[in-house]
């Protein structure tokens, strides 16, 4: 049977304008500089909306929102990463609030997947790429059991293809392994994280592709710690807005934060000993 005869293909084609990689690429082919916001909530510690809009190129992510804070962390989202389980049910859609040029999402699903959720949620007039998670090349990875967070595919796509001068990342503390805790900036954090992600190889990873990054690379305080935490050392750091540095912790919550790393490795490590052993077990578990 042709494509152009099964079942609700004339439908999709209709709702769905063609969007592929190379189109993604020749939207976005004058860019030379990139704005990548995270959802940690520490980005409202800063006073960083017009210096993000200044960016060529803004990405956010999930159900991220900009209504009353555009001060904070600027008003333009040209790129949306989403994963592919957010639905109506759990957000309005990102055409009636951040209004970005298309969504991009990684999807690595079983052909009883359903994703017809998402696309509702993603609207019809927005351009959407589905893509397979990309392929880390030229970084270690040893250890990793489970696929990586969509920032940290974006950032690693985005500096791929296109060519970047500037980046400037802010709002990720990797499940909060740096400052500022796990909390997203509109809700709670994901419980879930320690489930589909690998916490201890992740933020190694993450700051490997940011240090490779040849352009001029700027950071807020919460990527800064996690950069320096793993060895990497930015040329230019970017405090709040007015420049006032950021506020240092007490010896308690050093302390917390210290214990709560530990507790971090030891589990990971303790949940990697127990897959090697017990394959089958595992199999279920989302990644």
């Amino acid at each position: 049977m042709p494509p152009h005869d099964l079942p609700g293909a004339a439908a999709m084609s209709a709702s769905s304008p063609r969007f592929d990689q190379f189109d993604l690429r020749q939207m976005f082919a004058s860019v030379r500089s990139l704005a990548v916001v995270g959802n940690a909530a520490t980005i409202l510690d800063y006073d960083n909306g017009a210096l993000i809009d200044s960016y060529d190129m803004v990405v956010r992510f999930n159900r991220a929102q900009v209504t009353d804070v555009e001060h904070r962390i600027g008003r333009r989202t040209d790129l949306l990463v989403a994963n592919e389980t957010n639905s109506l049910a759990l957000a309005p859609s990102p055409a009636d609030t951040l209004a970005p040029r298309c969504v991009l999402s990684f999807v690595l699903r079983g052909p009883d997947f359903d994703i017809t959720p998402f696309r509702t949620w993603v609207g019809d007039h927005t351009p959407c790429l589905c893509l397979v998670p990309p392929d880390i090349i030229g970084f270690p990875q040893q250890g990793r059991t489970r696929l990586l967070s969509h920032g940290t595919y974006a950032i690693y796509l985005l500096t791929q293809i296109l060519q970047l001068e500037r980046l400037f990342v802010t709002g990720f503390t990797m499940f909060g392994t740096a400052p500022g805790g796990a909390q997203k900036y509109y809700g709670p954090a994901d419980r879930k994280a320690g489930t589909y992600h690998d916490l201890d190889q992740e933020p190694k990873l993450f700051c490997a592709i940011l240090a490779a990054f040849p352009g001029e690379l700027r950071v807020t305080a919460e990527v800064d710690a996690l950069l320096q935490r793993h060895g990497v050392h930015t040329q230019a750091r970017l405090g709040s807005a007015d420049g006032t540095p950021a506020q240092r912790l007490t010896v308690y919550e050093q302390l917390q934060v210290g214990l709560s790393r530990r507790l971090l490795r030891w589990g990971t490590r303790l949940r990697h000993a127990v897959e090697k052993s017990n394959q089958t077990a595992f199999r279920n578990i989302k990644r």
